[in-house]
């Protein structure tokens, strides 16, 4: 635009009649492409931001410091554009070789992992003297702000597969509609093998939890590399791009794979066998729901506390998560009730340290589905709930829905046991909760978890601490703590919990010594007073009252499981065919092909079979990140061209082995 005192300037009058038309095309556009953007905005006011003319004669935004471009918009916009063509901003997934000895039972996934990796990394190892050659396509990109939207008609040049625009701010994202073709914008990203999502108004909270959500819906295989491109930069969006990559592992975290599932739907269907208690939907704890309650984790801060939950356990709630039922055994305490969530058998070994069968009849196991029978066996009470998108959870719900509907389903209980024990208390109405020992964290590398625990002596080298993603985030009680990659996701899933708009009136005080948890208070247990509570009533009673029987059907399971045996390998022969063995994809093609691949897989699982369409996915999921993750760190055409055939051919030969596995584990097994 032209400056107001250049003879040429037009007409203030017909600028506005253009401005007010752009607002009016830009609106039915809205209307039938974002209907709730169109409701919010076809009679919006602006609150604090407002398009006006500025001093040098350029449509700028004001508020009251003044206006958001300090010279011409589309010029900044420009400059901004070209310096994100240069370096842009983005997380990339960097997978790197998985030791075979952290993993409690081998599994052919972990090899095909880490061969994927290995020849990704030799690559990129010859290449280490190359001039970088930017990749010609990514299959999204995170766009922080409109401001005037100038930045979003450049970036329909690009090679994007999918782009999310977020604006933090209504008065903003109402300003663009006046200025850009958002209908042009649209209709670029809506062509076949592309996508466009829109967010406007929301927190930065918010904002993280919808891209976790928006890729559960495009295709998990995006969060390999998401560049982002911030347009402004103040107290909130600045807040969005941290938080973003504060919880960025939490993206790359919990796939799954293959072999895993497997063991889960052998575990769900061996507990069923078993007769373990089955959880209700709609449990709730009734009058036990006013007694404090202290989720215990084995955080090396549970040692300050041992003697306080020994004087506490007459008259509170002693909720104890795996491993830390050593240290509380050891300190005299019995715990109202033990969760796990961990599927593999090794469990059992750490459990079985402690030789007494009678603290066993005392203690009641709140468990996953999916955990090992042999776990389940040791407790005279066992209750189970389902993991949500879980192959064992879908295989039971798929059985019979007359008898396995309404089952309670915990959102948010893993990666940790420790989450398994708050989405459980939050889900049964407890509304005083205590966190002790779940630090997520630590603040001594040598001193990761309570010094009673078994990491120290029978289970020595267990943790390892020099586990991928070391990283210090805030503490609990000030300064900082270390933690690592599934610590950090723990974390993440705890604070998603409690910003739930339920659980809005519950207290939750965290009195461990270890990462500060968003959504607790802090609170140390020499604070609490005991004196004026109650005894409290037995708790596997109030679990015992409201569980559901498991009526199981044998032949229902092996009909079930070979019916699901005929779908999973016609849809592997038919998606991960022979010929990819021979393709050549460009960047471009092979983004297109993992979206076809996720699309098809998520639609077995909304409207065919969420068994076969699980088991399939978690595998393509973990696959897909890190070859997306290894391209965008390849510095060369030739390099990326070269692994992205490698890698399509290795996924054909794994899913091969998939079938034969499935035949091994399932088939072959069943009664």
């Amino acid at each position: 635009m032209k400056k107001e005192n250049d003879s040429k300037s037009p007409d203030l009058n017909l600028l506005k009649q253009v401005l007010n038309m752009t607002f009016e095309r830009n609106l039915l556009v809205l209307k039938e492409k974002f209907p709730q953007l169109y409701n919010r905005f076809y009679n919006y006011t602006p609150k604090e931001y407002a398009l006006e003319m500025d001093p040098n004669g350029f449509i700028n935004i004001a508020h009251k410091g003044g206006f958001m471009y300090h010279d011409d918009p589309k010029k900044l916009c420009n400059i901004q554009y070209v310096e994100y063509k240069v370096a842009p901003i983005k997380s990339v997934y960097s997978a790197k070789p998985i030791d075979p000895k952290e993993a409690p039972v081998h599994f052919e996934h972990l090899d095909f992992v880490n061969d994927l990796v290995l020849k990704a990394d030799d690559l990129i190892s010859k290449e280490a003297s190359n001039k970088y050659d930017p990749p010609e396509s990514f299959p999204v990109l995170l766009v922080l702000g409109t401001g005037l939207g100038y930045h979003l008609e450049l970036l329909q040049k690009e090679d994007i597969n999918h782009i999310h625009l977020y604006e933090p701010n209504n008065d903003l994202f109402y300003a663009s509609l006046f200025i850009i073709d958002y209908g042009q914008l649209i209709s670029t990203f809506e062509q076949p093998g592309k996508g466009i999502s829109i967010e406007v108004g929301s927190s930065p909270d918010q904002f993280v939890e919808n891209l976790h959500h928006l890729f559960s819906q495009i295709g998990q295989f995006r969060t390999g590399a998401m560049p982002v491109f911030c347009h402004y930069n103040d107290e909130v969006s600045d807040r969005a791009l941290k938080q973003f990559f504060d919880s960025s592992t939490h993206f790359y975290a919990g796939f799954g794979f293959f072999e895993d599932e497997i063991l889960s739907y052998n575990h769900t269907v061996q507990n069923l066998i078993n007769k373990a208690n089955l959880l209700p939907e709609n449990f709730k704890m009734g009058d036990a729901l006013d007694k404090p309650i202290f989720i215990c984790g084995n955080g090396p801060s549970l040692d300050a506390n041992i003697k306080f939950l020994k004087q506490a356990q007459d008259t509170c709630y002693i909720f104890c998560c795996g491993s830390a039922i050593y240290p509380l055994y050891k300190a005299g305490i019995v715990p109202d009730v033990h969760f796990e969530v961990e599927r593999t058998e090794d469990v059992a070994g750490w459990i079985k340290l402690i030789d007494d069968p009678e603290f066993f009849k005392k203690v009641p196991i709140v468990a996953m589905n999916n955990v090992a029978p042999e776990v389940i066996s040791l407790f005279s009470d066992a209750y189970l709930f389902l993991k949500p998108s879980d192959s064992g959870s879908d295989f039971l719900n798929s059985l019979d829905t007359k008898n396995y509907s309404g089952l309670m389903t915990l959102f948010g209980s893993n990666p940790l046991v420790g989450n398994g024990g708050l989405a459980f208390s939050t889900k049964v109405g407890f509304k005083n909760i205590h966190l002790v020992g779940l630090d997520v964290g630590y603040r001594d590398v040598k001193y990761h978890h309570s010094k009673d625990s078994a990491y120290y002596t029978e289970f020595d080298g267990k943790f390892a601490t020099d586990r991928i993603g070391v990283k210090e985030v805030p503490a609990n009680f000030g300064g900082t703590v270390f933690t690592e990659t599934v610590y950090d996701h723990s974390r993440h899933v705890l604070e998603w919990v409690l910003r739930r708009p339920e659980y809005r009136n519950l207290n939750c005080f965290n009195c461990s010594d270890g990462a500060k948890i968003e959504g607790s208070i802090p609170k140390r247990t020499e604070e609490i007073d005991l004196t004026k509570l109650s005894k409290k009533v037995n708790f596997n009673l109030l679990l015992s009252q409201n569980a559901i029987n498991n009526d199981y059907d044998v032949k229902l399971i092996n009909k079930t499981s070979i019916d699901n045996s005929k779908k999973l390998f016609l849809e592997i022969d038919d998606i991960f065919h022979n010929k990819f063995k021979k393709t050549k994809p460009n960047l471009h093609q092979l983004i297109n092909i993992f979206a076809a691949q996720q699309n098809r897989i998520l639609t077995i699982i909304k409207h065919e079979n969420k068994f076969v369409g699980r088991i399939l996915l978690c595998s393509l999921n973990h696959m897909h990140v890190i070859v997306i993750g290894k391209l965008y760190t390849m510095k060369t055409k030739s390099s990326r061209d070269e692994y992205m055939k490698i890698s399509l051919s290795m996924m054909v030969d794994y899913f091969k082995k998939m079938k034969k596995l499935y035949q091994a584990e399932v088939l072959n097994k069943l009664d």
